[in-house]
């Protein structure tokens, strides 16, 4: 799994001084994000490179990177 994707979008968008980032691979392989109280899992698409998935409480977003204009697209699942 390649989690480099998830890692830009991490650094463009949500990064901090305080922002804490662990790769965990059980239950299911991601990226563990802690800022404060606040945290998200982030795991890759089986299907498809340009697409991730963030879990954010009860929330859901599928992130969506266009290499054509190396911009990501986020839409609530």
């Amino acid at each position: 799994m390649n989690l480099q994707l998830i890692k830009k979008y991490i650094a463009a968008y949500l990064s901090t001084p305080t922002t804490r980032l662990t790769t965990v691979s059980a239950p299911m392989a991601g990226i563990q994000l802690q800022n404060g109280d606040e945290e998200s899992f982030f795991y890759s698409s089986t299907t498809d490179e340009n697409l991730f998935f963030e879990e954010y409480g009860e929330h859901v977003y599928t992130h969506t990177y266009d290499p054509a204009t190396r911009s990501f697209k986020t839409t609530e699942k």
